[in-house]
């Protein structure tokens, strides 16, 4: 048995292994990530807004970490925190409406401090716009995903198109589009889309951002995790390369296309019930496969490995 995936073959030699391997190591990267979460107070226990807003945020800079220059997850909490305690109480989301209190707490922050004018006001932009929505919304709503999605739906289409910048606009207009068009799209596509919206938001802070809140967080108990899509994450592809289960040309894609289209149909030919558990991959690039040093004894990877096996003769 084999799977046809792109122009490449993946085998059953590497999909077995690397399947069981998964199932059986998915419960200890949840760990990693509930307590990297955890440490700045993001847990399931807090207010469902304050849950909803943080978790943008921590998305946001999580997959902007390589270009802000955000080494690890340890840095990129650190920054998160540092921008929501300086704003105020984190659990008062109306706070995070105010636009002056968001430039004074970027000015308190250790690499946001440096973002460039328009990455700046897009990244102050998105989560005031994020906090407005949520502030207007019952929060027992917010508990049921596909409701979830359909009030954001509502606040995009009738709030977001009039209150982003006419730039800004343009560049999204295509995603204002295709929400528009939908019809009977999942809740997952359309929640994605309406993400995709907002100013700083790509493919990858989407699908990490609704990733966490209904597997690590687990806010959403009724979402069809068949559905999810599974968040291209570098840290995945590096490792995803290393085994063989990517070409080594394989890259990150910030807005969908033919990579990001290939690295879901990998994902759902390896868990066609919740594709998100090949995010573990994360864990490995975070703990045992770093750009910088690897620990490839130490790593449950190894037997499959195509380069720990040709480093090793």
């Amino acid at each position: 048995m084999i799977y046809v995936l792109t122009s490449r073959v993946i085998a059953l030699e590497l999909t077995k292994p690397l399947r069981l391997l998964i199932e059986e190591h998915e419960l200890e990267a949840k760990e990693f990530l509930t307590k990297a979460l955890a440490s700045i107070g993001l847990t399931s226990l807090r207010p469902i807004k304050s849950i909803l807003l943080h978790t943008l945020i921590v998305s946001i800079i999580d997959l902007k970490r390589w270009a802000w220059h955000l080494m690890t997850i340890n840095h990129v909490m650190n920054e998160a925190w540092c921008l929501i305690s300086h704003v105020g109480d984190m659990d008062e989301v109306s706070l995070f409406i105010d636009e002056n209190l968001l430039e004074t707490a970027i000015e308190d922050t250790n690499k946001l401090l440096k973002l460039n004018d328009y990455e700046r006001s897009d990244l102050v932009d998105t989560i005031r716009f994020f906090a407005l929505f949520l502030k207007e919304i019952e929060k027992n709503t917010l508990y049921d995903f596909k409701k979830f999605s359909a009030v954001l739906r509502d606040f995009v289409i009738d709030n977001l198109s009039k209150l982003i910048d006419e730039k800004v606009y343009a560049k999204k207009a295509k995603y204002f589009g295709k929400l528009l068009a939908i019809k009977r799209a999942t809740p997952y596509r359309v929640a994605q889309l309406a993400l995709l919206c907002f100013p700083i938001v790509d493919i990858g802070i989407a699908d990490t951002y609704l990733y966490l809140l209904a597997k690590i967080l687990k806010i959403w108990p009724n979402a069809d995790l068949s559905e999810f899509h599974c968040p291209m994450d570098p840290s995945i592809i590096r490792v995803g390369v290393r085994i063989g289960l990517f070409n080594r040309r394989f890259k990150t894609s910030r807005y969908g296309g033919y990579r990001y289209r290939i690295f879901q149909n990998i994902a759902k030919a390896l868990f066609p019930n919740d594709p998100t558990k090949l995010y573990t991959l994360r864990y490995v690039g975070e703990v045992f496969c770093t750009p910088y040093k690897k620990k490839c004894d130490e790593c449950w990877l190894f037997g499959i490995c195509k380069y720990y096996l040709a480093s090793t003769g």
